[in-house]
């Protein structure tokens, strides 16, 4: 499965089993918020992303994503294996 999370160095897409070992990385600009795989063959990776401060409030930062500059954006990666079916 696929998920938004963080790294080391920093926002990721994460691709992890159950239990919770990580596949692979995909690594962003800002942070994501939802993973899916899609296109063609499956093995599109779409992210939403957007630009999230972790050192602010939760308050704080959906105040700046709704009233100030436009962040968010959607990421395209290439998958190392294709979706096993429909969500």
């Amino acid at each position: 499965m696929w998920t938004p999370g963080w790294t080391e160095r920093g926002p990721a897409c994460l691709r992890v089993t159950e239990g919770g070992a990580v596949l692979a990385t995909v690594p962003l600009d800002r942070a994501g918020f939802a993973c899916a795989l899609g296109g063609a063959d499956g093995r599109t990776l779409f992210t939403l992303a957007a630009d999230w401060r972790m050192a602010d409030g939760f308050e704080d930062n959906l105040e700046r994503l709704l009233t100030g500059p436009e962040t968010g954006q959607v990421c395209t990666a290439r998958a190392p294996a294709a979706h096993a079916g429909h969500p």
